[in-house]
């Protein structure tokens, strides 16, 4: 009976925990911070706006770095096997776009999780699991598709370079709707992030960003709660 009693508790708790999971902010703002002091992040993160932090230092990691330490080195990116001397810009087809999107294999493989790691300390709870490190390389300019950040915790670091951020509140749905991310900027939130920064941005909120220079490096967290973890894998 306890036990029935306590699953059932359980329950109650991450059905709260999902509904509170869809409740955006209609009226978010883009809130910047100047400091990385992690109470204080973790208070304004509450308000389910975007939150863009300044003055975070540089992660001391390049493109040639990476592929100066790493000859040889085979990407594998879903079902792709990519040479990761294909991004070395003295490659003949160094003018072609190329990208690798949030590969956590990579990611530990090349030792950029441990410098994540430490960003995320700056957000997590006790609650929080799941947490998922990835990096991304871009070559040459690139857009990303239209995504929805479909976790409760979702983080943007440029390793190298900056890139451009369009940011589209919940509210925008109807709006977005089959439309390709050309049009839909007119409702979105653009931010140039760069090396120095960190960016938040709010669960169930649309983006994607551009690369607009050769050698781009992007770190991204992503982070469930025990209450959320499996609905959010699910949808």
């Amino acid at each position: 009976m306890l036990l029935s009693l306590f699953f059932l508790l359980v329950l109650l708790v991450a059905i709260k925990y999902c509904y509170d999971l869809h409740q955006f902010n209609p009226d978010a703002e883009l809130i910047e911070l100047h400091d990385c002091n992690p109470i204080t992040i973790q208070e304004k993160y509450k308000s389910k706006s975007p939150l863009l932090i300044h003055n975070h230092p540089k992660i001391d990691i390049t493109m040639k770095s990476l592929l100066q330490s790493n000859p040889g080195y085979i990407i594998v990116d879903d079902d792709k096997y990519l040479s990761f001397d294909s991004f070395d810009t003295h490659e003949k087809s160094h003018e072609n776009p190329l990208s690798v999107y949030q590969n956590k294999k990579l990611c530990k493989d090349l030792f950029i999780s441990p410098s994540l790691e430490k960003i995320s300390e700056l957000f997590l709870d006790k609650l929080h699991c799941n947490i998922q490190f990835a990096v991304s390389l871009f070559k040459n300019k690139n857009r990303l598709t239209l995504s929805e950040n479909k976790n409760n915790l979702l983080i943007l670091k440029p390793i190298q370079n900056q890139i451009t951020v369009y940011l589209i509140n919940p509210k925008h749905a109807l709006d977005i709707a089959q439309k390709d991310e050309e049009s839909i900027k007119k409702w979105s939130h653009k931010i140039v992030l760069n090396e120095n920064q960190i960016l938040s941005i709010p669960p169930n909120w649309f983006y994607f960003y551009e690369t607009n220079q050769n050698d781009t490096i992007i770190g991204s967290i992503q982070s469930d709660t025990y209450f959320t973890v499996f609905y959010n894998l699910l949808r």
